[in-house]
């Protein structure tokens, strides 16, 4: 039993030891000393990490005996696992793309937002009624060089998410223009 121990912290040591050598020169203050490999591993290998990591004794061992044992009911819980993380990947992949069936255009008259693959959705918003405008981006909006453009409206708002920083600015701007010039007293009058 002393031996699997002195195997096990031996080991283990000489890993901290190896892992401390070998990153001795790297600096972790930049993105690419902080990441694995410089930022330099591509997708398949990182899959093939996470599930060779996944695959222990247990699952080459344990569940084929247990299989043996129980029945195949015992991988129900892998194969509902696989289902769920396929979805998730379907998901992620429909919100990483959902960004190109996302449309805006600036009018005279109104501003039009149209968002949507599967349904469609269109917004409309007179200008008249436009009385905010405001260009918000977070880390990695900003990282990117993209933003989201907050328009307050007369009973609502109305976001445009996902565009160019620049476009957002453009929008901003002739927003800003046209609540500048309405006259806010004729339209309580009645007139426009």
């Amino acid at each position: 039993m002393i031996s699997a121990y002195i195997g096990f912290f031996g080991f283990t040591l000489f890993v901290i030891v190896y892992t401390v050598y070998k990153l001795r020169k790297d600096n972790f203050s930049t993105a690419k000393g902080y990441f694995l490999a410089g930022k330099s591993l591509t997708g398949p290998i990182i899959a093939g990490s996470m599930i060779l990591t996944n695959i222990s004794t247990e699952h080459l061992i344990g569940m084929n005996g247990s299989s043996y044992k129980n029945g195949i009911i015992v991988i129900a819980w892998e194969v509902t696992s696989a289902i769920a993380l396929g979805i998730a990947a379907i998901s992620a992949l429909l919100t990483a793309l959902a960004w190109r069936f996302k449309r805006h255009t600036l009018d005279d008259s109104q501003i039009m937002v149209m968002s949507g693959l599967l349904a469609p959705k269109s917004q409309f918003a007179s200008r008249v009624k436009l009385h905010s405008a405001q260009v918000s981006q977070g880390p990695i909006a900003r990282w990117r060089g993209y933003a989201t453009l907050h328009l307050g409206l007369a009973g609502g708002d109305l976001s445009i998410p996902g565009i160019p920083l620049e476009r957002a600015r453009e929008v901003r701007s002739e927003v800003l223009k046209t609540i500048a010039e309405t006259d806010f007293s004729a339209l309580e009058n009645g007139s426009s």
